[in-house]
């Protein structure tokens, strides 16, 4: 666990919800919630800067 987490809210559709859930029951399974949430976090982040460099490469 990170030195000094921080807490964070987020409110998620009942569409999100469901696909969270299957999420967590299929790939997921043998972690924690906030594991697998931490872990989408950061997937997202790592996509999103690959995305921006891709940007900046084609320029």
């Amino acid at each position: 666990m990170a030195e000094n987490p921080k807490r964070y809210s987020v409110s998620v559709s009942n569409a999100m919800k469901e696909e969270l859930d299957v999420l967590k029951s299929s790939k997921y399974a043998n972690v924690t919630m906030n594991h697998m949430l931490c872990d989408l976090i950061l997937l997202g982040l790592n996509t999103t800067e690959n995305r921006s460099r891709s940007r900046g490469s084609a320029k």
